[in-house]
């Protein structure tokens, strides 16, 4: 659970850029499953918050989400200026054979963009969240002060403001992809997240209330 203390660490050893994306997705995807198979009530809870896992887990999702919704705009800025070139050349009389070539030229070059976009940023980045997702989910339904730690770790807050849920591109937005019509597994990102946040609520709603009866219990006594 050192995660945040990995960098430094690492400070002396000489790691390939490809070798820390590696081990980056391992962790990733890792840890879920390692919590689930670690009592949080007893001394995991407190490792996390010697070590801020749960800060570092909430700053990676933010980040994750911002770089794939920047990535997104990018792309869809190139594919803007390819159809723009696309329609200009569409549009003349008189088209020459290198036209037509550079038509079809951009036409593969719009659908390499969208499928880089696709492989390299959108469906990674889902998959990395959806992971980081599931460690929270894991925190909170171990144990009542796992839940409570995610609240009080303001976790509600970096979820709602995720770049990727207050988007409102079809991209991140919409139930079924665009260009495939396939599920979009940005809504089933987002349905899970509702599901702890209401999780969350009911928890700490829970907590406040046992805590108001031993209160009152006391007080009578």
């Amino acid at each position: 659970l050192m995660v945040a203390d990995a960098d430094d660490d690492d400070v002396d050893v000489d790691h390939s850029a490809e070798s820390d994306s590696s081990s980056e997705n391992v962790a990733v995807y890792i840890f879920p499953y390692l919590i689930q198979c670690i009592p949080l009530p007893d001394v995991s809870l407190l490792c996390m918050q010697q070590h801020s896992f749960i800060p570092f887990c909430m700053n990676h999702f933010a980040s994750i989400s911002s770089a794939t919704v920047q990535a997104y705009r990018a792309k869809r800025n190139r594919l803007q200026h390819l159809s723009t070139e696309y329609e200009r050349i569409a549009r003349k009389e008189f088209q020459t054979k290198s036209d037509r070539q550079r038509l079809i030229e951009l036409s593969n070059m719009r659908m390499v963009v969208d499928e880089e976009y696709a492989a390299k940023h959108f469906a990674p980045s889902v998959e990395k969240l959806s992971s980081i997702l599931q460690c929270f989910v894991s925190i909170a339904q171990q144990s009542l002060r796992g839940a409570i730690r995610l609240f009080e770790c303001d976790l509600l807050s970096c979820l709602t403001n995720c770049a990727m849920f207050k988007s409102r591109d079809a991209q991140f937005a919409a139930p079924y992809l665009v260009d495939t019509q396939q599920e979009n597994p940005c809504h089933d990102l987002w349905c899970k997240t509702v599901e702890l946040i209401t999780y969350l609520l009911r928890q700490t709603a829970l907590a406040l209330k046992s805590s108001q009866k031993n209160n009152n219990s006391n007080n009578h006594n």
